[in-house]
């Protein structure tokens, strides 16, 4: 009985192992994925360790549960053995630690700024470091969530971390649909970056270095509205962009009824409609792709080959099209990574992203 329950068990972790080889069906499937790639090394560890004392002091037929844990170790470590590698050959993966010990963010302090934008309490959280009242560079993080949820707190990590290295951070909020549809949301970050510059002096906020980040949906808002800031005139740094929709036509057409998220509800709801001919001009101007120029500041783009809900198609097209304008674009792609990777602070693709992006902004701020 032990033997048959070692061989179920050793083939479940193997089955586990595997998931993130396929598409998910549904949410809980893909956050399975998301632990299982942002963490399965320590799943993986403890595989190598349980086939390896299998081996050793089993028969043979429990060395087949060895060899099934030993496979299981195998692709448990491939995300982390990619990091380690050298995933980007000029960013190294950082030290061991990082995989332990989120960094240290102690010395950070957040201040919730009332802000209203067309009768709508919209708050601002201002993070920085404590007692740092020099001008500083300022990021604009906008949250995901579909366009109709999430929360400016939402994956606190990174803005904390960014602000422990010196930058002031602008957690913003914005309206939802159903009840506000594009562009409202849109108008509402664009009102929160005009608030912020408009009282730079009282936040020592440095308006010549002013960037955008965004998650997701988020992304693009981001985008659109350092676009739009930028034709009129407000010099804005760069946009870094991670796991964003960039055409919002491709999306809407592409969606199928099996995605985790919907598509065809959620971007038509967004936007008022289903696409159309007679919508196709709101769709455009809700599409990133369709709106940067040769004017664009310079972009980091951060996806996961094996994202389940916003497909790497956005990414790429919005590589190709800034390429095309001579625009300056970076991307960051994980073969491994899914949506909301960095949801692990202490994963793989979190530790590797936190390097690239810091070199991002240090090579975009204007001295």
């Amino acid at each position: 009985m032990r033997k048959i329950i070692l061989h179920l068990s050793a083939y479940v972790v193997l089955f586990l192992a595997v998931v993130p080889f396929f598409p998910a069906f549904f949410s809980s499937m893909w956050i399975l994925k998301l632990v299982l790639t942002e963490w399965g090394h320590w799943l993986g560890l403890f595989c190598a360790g349980a086939a390896l004392l299998i081996a050793v002091k089993g028969d043979g037929r429990a060395r087949r549960a060895a060899f099934a844990l030993g496979l299981a170790a195998g692709f448990f470590l491939l995300p982390l053995g990619q990091a380690l590698l050298g995933y980007r050959a000029d960013v190294p993966f950082s030290t061991w630690s990082q995989l332990v010990l989120a960094p240290d963010t102690s010395s950070v302090i957040s201040k919730t700024i009332d802000f209203t934008y067309k009768g709508q309490s919209l708050p601002i959280d201002l993070v920085s470091k404590k007692g740092d009242t020099d001008l500083s560079p300022l990021i604009f993080v906008v949250h995901g969530g579909s366009w109709s949820s999430g929360k400016r707190t939402d994956l606190p990590d990174l803005p904390a971390f960014l602000a422990s290295q010196g930058y002031r951070v602008a957690l913003v909020s914005y309206r939802f649909f159903p009840r506000d549809r594009f562009p409202a949301a849109i108008e509402d970050v664009k009102a929160a970056a005009h608030f912020l510059l408009q009282h730079r002096t009282d936040y020592s906020i440095d308006d010549k270095n002013v960037f955008f980040l965004g998650r997701s949906a988020g992304g693009q808002i981001a985008e659109l509205v350092a676009q739009e800031l930028v034709d009129e005139g407000q010099a804005i740094r760069a946009v870094i962009s991670f796991y964003s929709p960039s055409d919002m036509i491709w999306g809407f057409e592409n969606s199928k009824s099996w995605h985790v998220i919907n598509g065809k509800e959620t971007i038509g709801g967004y936007l008022g409609a289903h696409l159309t001919e007679a919508s196709r001009p709101t769709y455009e101007a809700a599409s990133p792709l369709f709106r940067v120029n040769k004017k664009t500041p310079p972009h980091l783009l951060v996806h996961g080959t094996n994202d389940d809900l916003v497909a790497m198609h956005h990414t790429k097209a919005l590589e190709a099209k800034l390429k095309e304008l001579g625009r300056p674009v970076e991307l960051l792609e994980f073969s491994w990574a899914t949506h909301g990777f960095d949801y692990f602070v202490r994963g793989p693709a979190s530790i590797v992203t936190r390097q690239v992006l810091l070199r991002f902004l240090r090579h975009n701020i204007e001295n």
